[in-house]
């Protein structure tokens, strides 16, 4: 008829707002984003309160992961890492990154999503936000990245040149990384200042999304860059931080990381607490051979790296054959381990009536 129908929303309604690639819910006043309704909705980055640390890092080389999903950068050496408990108002954690050495550097924090995780947001707009300190006066600097190279291998270093100034493949970055989005704020010594979101359009052939954060200047030593509540999304609007139940955030981050020790005990800790046990009682007395299989917790991002640890020393590579109190050395083969699970043997260290062999792991699947 050419007359237009007007219809007004009731409380909980909802609707999908194409251009921010979200979906909103009326409480009777404002539109407000749906948290949790699927990953279009939600934060791509994991561990982004940095609640889980399951290696137990307290230092990590540049390229190497420390905390859950997350990996250091830095000119030169290592960078010291420690939680945080409550830092600040609505954080429940979040992380510290100490710089350890007399000569000053630059140090910074990354992630690289999964592109199954990620690739669904190519061509399309996304926004980085997160909560950011430094103990001294200076710029922290962020950057929203993406790979377009071979799905789920991306470089890990992205930084080609630390001193230039231009934020851009082949000066600060390097020439296999395209640039999103940049950022930079300077809130003081020692106050929280929020990473102000920067958003942008990935590309048509976006497999990988990473974001990074880092000082702008060189630290001196003992310097500390604390982060908290990262989060990227779909859209051109920061929304509130949306927190996952711990359960959900440990599970997600097992698909990278998996260990058997419980929560809060490193690998190559001395406990039997957890182990993978393989026994046998009332048996000929002879030097026996045994094998067991471990079912992952989480399907694995890849085929893991597999690690065994014995109980009793913590010494890598070993099994604990505890029927004859000792350390033995332990066989994962590569052909017996899956994105599933995997199977391990050991010999005991001599004859006995009985086969107690016990392991600890820990199992790799890091992009």
């Amino acid at each position: 008829s050419g007359t237009w129908n007007f219809y007004f929303p009731n409380q909980g309604f909802v609707a999908y707002i194409a251009n921010l690639g979200a979906l909103y819910v009326y409480d009777g006043t404002n539109w407000n984003p749906v948290r949790g309704a699927g990953t279009a909705a939600g934060n791509r980055l994991l561990n982004a309160t940095f609640t889980l640390n399951q290696r137990g890092a307290t230092a990590a080389a540049s390229g190497a992961y420390g905390f859950d999903r997350w990996y250091v950068l830095t000119e030169t050496g290592s960078v010291n890492l420690s939680g945080l408990t409550d830092p600040e108002t609505g954080a429940i954690a979040g992380i510290r990154l100490a710089q350890p050495d007399a000569s000053a550097k630059r140090i910074g924090l990354a992630q690289a999503i999964e592109s199954a995780n990620v690739r669904d947001l190519r061509s399309a707009l996304a926004i980085l936000s997160g909560r950011a300190r430094l103990s001294v006066s200076g710029s922290i600097r962020y950057a929203l990245l993406e790979w377009a190279g071979t799905v789920d291998v991306p470089t890990k270093n992205v930084v080609n040149n630390w001193a230039s100034t231009t934020f851009t493949p082949g000066n600060f970055f390097i020439n296999t990384v395209n640039v999103i989005a940049t950022g930079v704020i300077a809130p003081g010594a020692s106050v929280w200042g929020a990473l102000v979101g920067i958003s942008g359009a990935f590309g048509a052939s976006m497999t990988n999304a990473i974001v990074f954060v880092w000082s702008d200047a060189q630290l001196a030593q003992n310097v500390t860059l604390d982060l908290d509540r990262m989060q990227l999304e779909a859209g051109t609007a920061a929304t509130p931080f949306a927190f996952r139940p711990i359960q959900e955030e440990l599970a997600r981050c097992q698909r990278y990381y998996e260990k058997s020790y419980s929560q809060g005990v490193a690998p190559g800790s001395v406990t039997t607490a957890g182990i993978s046990l393989c026994f046998l009682g009332g048996l000929p007395s002879a030097a026996y051979t045994g094998a067991a299989f471990v079912s992952f917790r989480s399907t694995k991002a890849k085929v893991p790296a597999v690690t065994g640890y014995s109980p009793s020393t913590g010494a890598s590579g070993k099994a604990r054959d505890g029927a004859g109190s000792a350390d033995v050395s332990v066989s994962i083969v590569g052909a017996n381990v899956a994105d599933s699970g995997f199977t391990w043997s050991a010999a005991a260290a001599g004859a006995a009536a009985s086969l107690n062999l016990q392991l600890q792991w820990t199992a790799e699947a890091e992009l």
